[in-house]
């Protein structure tokens, strides 16, 4: 459908370009999985007692000492203990990131097309998407190939997605008052569980219940405000859960002192490598934007909310201007609240799920869009074809050459070869030595340093975080690294 108005020719030699990229970036993307280790909160995780009946305990000591995320520390407490993290199965489990992300964006599309597009192109699409925010991920390796990061922010934005999903179906929009019940009982248990999982896909299905809310009062939907309103309600209470947690504020104590200034939260939204205002410029994003906005079947898909007027001035009544608008107020705000909750720049993780929700919206924004530059720019249009043809062959080089495409290429046989033998090495040293009596354990640095994992090399401080869940797997009393070599001046 991307191809049917092309010669062909040009049209057989774009898609077989298109599909053989993607199906090289999977590749490359299987290939990291697969050869991806624990790291980190892993191992801290990996350690928890693997008994079942103090999981419960372990949660509320959580929620109490150290984080709001209780449905997050659930699944810590209840799996990890019972994962081999040096076996295959850590792995195999990470690999559900590319399905997860897909399915993911696939709502998303499912939000903004309803049935205007068929379900098997909504997919197509899902998947170029999900190439996009692979290729432009602030860091792979806080989310897409660290189990914790599955975990922490992947699942909140997936149940999230579905949250939205299923309050924007005909069941909870339609009339049918048993169905619409159950299809908002649905999305605000989901919703809650995002929040239970994370307070910032929290936060961000907080502001679209409000929106859905807005709409239904412009619209004279009363039965849908109430369904709105309660869904908003019961999202705004698991967040409050979260953010009120005892543990989120001793935590704050410790991990950020710096946190609560209102002058580092603006220097770092408007810095030009921090902020977010950057992703406008991302050529990928404006290869999809020529794509959507010259190919015909984007056109023909008409949604009925492009239509609606809001009861703001201006061109503000127009969804094609409001939409791009609140997409990066919506992105701002979370970069600001993650900031201002911390105190320093928003770690790669947090800015890889704003990415995702940016790519959303900006998705959403091209829809109305699409359909004012079809009004005014004829079908036959001498323009037409050429920019469609330029932005169908760039978008797969785009992706080919993208910093983390290249990133990932070179860390294979890196991890391949280097980093991964040398740390089932060191594992089994420590293991010996330990088996030996030996307490106090000191290992050699690795040099390999793969940029697509969330790794760090033990540190030479016994006291260090990592190497305290380290040694407490391994049963020893402390673990520690010689110093780096100084290199020669």
């Amino acid at each position: 459908m991307l191809f049917e108005t092309l010669p062909k020719t040009t049209a057989q030699v774009l898609r077989w370009f298109l599909i053989g990229t993607l199906c090289a970036l999977t590749a490359l993307s299987f290939a990291l999985t697969f050869l991806a280790m624990p790291a980190g909160d892993d191992y801290c995780r990996w350690g928890l007692s693997p008994d079942i009946s103090q999981a419960f305990k372990g949660v509320g000591e959580v929620y109490y000492n150290w984080s709001g995320r209780w449905a997050t520390h659930a699944v810590y407490a209840y799996t990890f203990p019972h994962i081999d993290m040096h076996s295959i199965a850590y792995n195999l489990i990470i690999s559900v990131s590319p399905f997860l992300w897909t399915a993911v964006f696939y709502a998303f599309l499912d939000i903004i097309y309803r049935k205007t597009l068929i379900a098997g192109f909504k997919l197509f699409l899902a998947v170029l998407l999900c190439a996009t925010f692979w290729t432009g991920m602030t860091h792979q390796g806080d989310t897409w190939f660290w189990l914790t990061g599955v975990v922490e922010y992947e699942l909140p934005m997936l149940l999230m997605a579905l949250s939205l999903m299923v309050c924007a179906s005909d069941s909870a929009l339609g009339h049918d008052r048993a169905r619409q019940f159950a299809a908002f009982a649905l999305s605000a248990f989901l919703a809650f569980m995002t929040t239970a999982f994370h307070e910032l896909p929290g936060l961000l299905l907080l502001g679209c219940a409000g929106i859905g809310f807005a709409l239904s009062a412009i619209r004279g939907r009363r039965d849908l405000m109430i369904a709105f309103g309660i869904l908003l309600t019961i999202t705004a209470i698991g967040v409050y859960l979260n953010i009120s947690a005892p543990g989120t504020t001793a935590r704050e104590h410790i991990n950020f002192p710096n946190a609560h200034d209102p002058v580092t939260t603006v220097n770092f939204l408007i810095s030009p490598r921090a902020s977010p205002i950057a992703w406008l410029g991302d050529i990928r994003l404006i290869c999809l934007t020529v794509v959507v906005l010259t190919v015909p079947v984007f056109a023909r898909a008409r949604p009925e909310w492009i239509n609606w007027k809001l009861p703001l001035p201006g061109p503000f009544s127009s969804m094609a201007a409001t939409v791009p608008v609140v997409t990066m107020l919506a992105v701002l705000a979370g970069f600001a609240i993650t900031i201002y909750a911390q105190g320093h720049e928003a770690p790669g993780r947090v800015r890889d799920i704003l990415f995702a929700a940016f790519i959303g919206g900006w998705m959403a924004s091209l829809v109305p869009l699409a359909a004012i530059v079809s009004d005014r720019l004829p079908g036959n249009s001498t323009l037409r074809r050429p920019l469609q043809t330029g932005a169908l062959a760039l978008f797969p080089i785009v992706l080919l050459i993208a910093p983390n495409t290249m990133y990932g290429i070179r860390d294979v046989p890196s991890a391949m070869f280097d980093w991964r033998p040398a740390l089932f090495a060191r594992y089994a040293e420590i293991e010996r030595r330990a088996v030996a009596g030996e307490q106090d354990i000191v290992v050699t640095p690795i040099a390999a340093d793969p940029k697509a994992y969330r790794w760090d090399d033990v540190a030479a401080d016994p006291a260090d975080w990592q190497n305290e869940c380290i040694a407490f797997n391994y049963k020893i009393r402390s673990l520690r690294s010689e110093p780096a070599p100084h290199k020669q001046p």
